[in-house]
């Protein structure tokens, strides 16, 4: 499903040729499940606290977006549909939630920033999302995680593009979540 629109061409735009980009390659989303958490959401990468984020596998392939890279170009939307940033991937990973550190809830920048607060409250959004599209969600879950590193306006958007190696840590089944970490290139 595309979100594009007149509003995020025109972001898009002039964010291409203040980086000098010769391409329209970026996808569209919001985070979160209502309009509040998107704007929310939005707000914390906008004020470098959340430098992550996860989604599940299953968000992703056939059908769907493309399962993220380094070097992606992503455009995140507030809660009303407006433009709001554009980050680039710089790492992405799939491992078990299990796996997950303090480090890691730290940078998803979310409540008190502690690893059991982002597993009961990652937890919960991930059941809903699986009760509101008909599937199951094992525990514990797989996730992928895509790096993003933060910046603050336009004037660094250059020499920011230290996107890693794709690492993979198995073979994540579609209920399994993605980790995705990020450079915030524009901001609004």
């Amino acid at each position: 499903m595309s979100l594009r629109s007149p509003d995020t061409d025109a972001f898009w735009q002039a964010f291409r040729r203040y980086a000098g980009l010769d391409h329209d390659n970026y996808v569209v989303g919001s985070f979160g499940d209502s309009p509040e958490m998107a704007t929310e959401l939005a707000g914390l990468v906008i004020a470098g606290i959340k430098r992550t984020t996860a989604s599940l596998a299953r968000d992703y392939g056939e059908g769907r977006e493309p399962m993220p890279k380094p070097g992606d170009f992503v455009m995140m939307l507030d809660g009303e549909g407006c433009p709001r940033l554009i980050w680039r991937t710089t790492d992405v990973t799939i491992k078990p939630l299990s796996q997950v550190d303090e480090a890691f809830a730290w940078d998803e920048g979310e409540g008190d920033r502690t690893r059991d607060w982002w597993l009961d409250t990652h937890r919960r959004y991930f059941s809903r999302q699986a009760s509101r599209e008909g599937f199951e969600v094992r525990d514990p879950y797989r996730l992928r995680s895509a790096s993003r590193s933060c910046g603050r306006s336009m004037s660094q958007i250059h020499g920011l593009s230290n996107s890693r190696l794709l690492r993979r840590y198995g073979n994540a089944p579609l209920t399994n979540p993605v980790i995705h970490s990020f450079r915030l290139y524009l901001n609004r």
